[in-house]
C-alpha cells in the first residue's frame, strides 16, 4: 500500500519521470525541434534519447507529440508544481533500456503504444502505465484538494466528465471519417464529413450548455484551473485546429458562447501556452492515428513532408482576431 507523499522543505524530492512520444519523424526529417522546456524540467533528450545538444538546433522549440493525454499529464504536473522530467521516446524505434528491460520497474516491458507512462522515483520507481491510472495516482499520491478533480464527487462532476468523453469520441470519429474519405477520393474532389461533423457539434452544444450552466471562470472553479481543465483544454484546442484544416477554415461555431469564453481563458493560461503543440504537430498526430496513415499514398507522403518543413504556427495566437469577429 502506497503512502501519500507530503512535501517538506528538508526533503530531497526526486522528480517524477514522464515518458512521452516525441514529435513524429518521417523519412529522416524531424518535426520541429525535439526538445521541451519547463521550469521544473531536469532532463532534456533528443530523438535518440541522448543528452540534448543545444548547438545542434537552430532554434529551441517545444516538440512533444500532440498526444492530448501526454499534454494533459504534463499540464497537471505543472499545475501541481511537482518536479518532473520529460523523456521523449520514438515509439517506432527502440525505447530507453529501462522501459525495454523493465529494470527496477517490476520487470514489465513497455511498448511504444503504451506511452505515456509515469515513473515515481519517490516511491521505489513505481511505474504507472495507463492514462486515468496516472491521473489517479498523482491525485492520491500528491493530493491538493483545490487542484484535484474526482468525477464521483458529485453529479455535476460526473456529467462534465462523461460529456467531455462524448465530445472526444465524436471528434475521433469525425477525424477517421475525414481521412477515410480523403483516401477513397484521393483522385477526386474531397467531400465533407457532414454527419460526423453534425454529431460533433451536437456534443459541443451539450458541453457549451453545461459550461454556461456552471457559470465558472474555469470548468468548475473561479480561482484557478483543476485537473479537469488540463483534460479539456488541449482537446478543445485540437478540435479547433482540425476543423480549420478539414473544412476550409471553419471553426467552432461562434454561437457556442460558453466554449468561446472558456477558450479565451485557456489561451491566457501560461501553462497551456507553454505546452501547446504547433498546429502542424496536431495535424501530424491525427494523420498518424488514422487508418489513412497505413495506406500512405503519394499525396499523404507529400502532405507529411509539407507539415514537417513548414514553420510552426499556433492557432491560440490568432484568438484576438476571432474575438473581434465575434464582437
Amino acid at each position: 500500500m502506497n503512502n501519500k507523499f507530503e512535501f517538506n522543505d528538508d526533503d530531497d524530492v526526486k522528480p517524477l519521470i514522464i515518458y512521452v512520444k516525441q514529435s513524429y519523424s518521417f523519412s529522416g526529417f524531424s518535426i520541429q525541434t525535439p526538445c521541451v522546456s519547463c521550469e521544473s524540467l531536469a532532463t532534456l533528450v533528443d530523438l535518440n534519447n541522448n543528452p540534448y545538444n543545444e548547438n545542434f538546433y537552430n532554434e529551441q522549440k517545444k516538440s512533444l507529440s500532440a498526444c492530448p493525454i501526454s499534454i494533459e499529464i504534463i499540464m497537471f504536473l505543472s499545475l501541481k508544481q511537482l518536479p518532473f522530467d520529460v523523456k521523449l521516446c520514438n515509439p517506432q524505434k527502440i525505447l530507453p533500456k529501462e522501459l525495454r528491460y523493465g529494470r527496477h520497474y517490476h520487470h514489465r516491458m513497455i511498448t511504444g503504444n503504451q506511452l505515456p507512462v509515469l515513473v515515481d522515483q519517490n516511491n521505489h520507481n513505481h511505474l504507472i502505465e495507463y492514462h486515468m491510472d496516472i491521473i489517479d495516482y498523482i491525485q492520491k499520491q500528491y493530493p491538493s484538494k483545490e487542484l484535484d478533480f474526482h468525477p464521483d464527487d458529485n453529479l455535476d462532476n460526473w456529467k462534465l466528465f462523461t460529456t467531455i468523453h462524448m465530445v472526444s469520441r465524436r471528434f475521433y470519429h469525425y477525424v477517421q471519417q475525414h481521412y477515410h474519405q480523403y483516401h477513397q477520393q484521393s483522385s477526386q474532389k474531397k467531400s465533407t464529413t457532414s454527419i460526423p461533423k453534425q454529431q460533433l457539434f451536437c456534443a459541443l452544444n451539450k458541453l457549451d450548455k453545461m459550461l454556461i450552466s456552471f457559470g465558472k471562470t474555469y470548468a468548475i472553479t473561479d480561482k484557478q484551473p483543476t485537473m479537469i481543465d488540463c483534460h479539456l483544454m488541449p482537446r478543445l484546442h485540437q478540435i479547433r485546429v482540425l476543423l480549420k484544416q478539414f473544412d476550409n477554415g471553419d471553426d467552432i461555431p461562434l454561437i457556442f458562447n460558453g466554449i468561446w469564453k472558456y477558450l479565451s481563458i485557456t489561451y491566457e493560461w501560461y501553462i497551456f501556452c507553454q505546452w501547446c503543440p504547433s498546429d502542424q504537430e496536431i495535424q501530424i498526430h491525427w494523420m498518424m492515428k488514422s487508418e489513412y496513415s497505413r495506406v500512405k499514398p503519394r499525396e499523404y507522403r507529400l502532405k507529411m513532408i509539407e507539415l514537417i518543413r513548414s514553420k510552426p504556427t499556433y492557432s491560440f495566437q490568432d484568438f484576438s482576431n476571432v474575438n473581434d469577429t465575434k464582437l
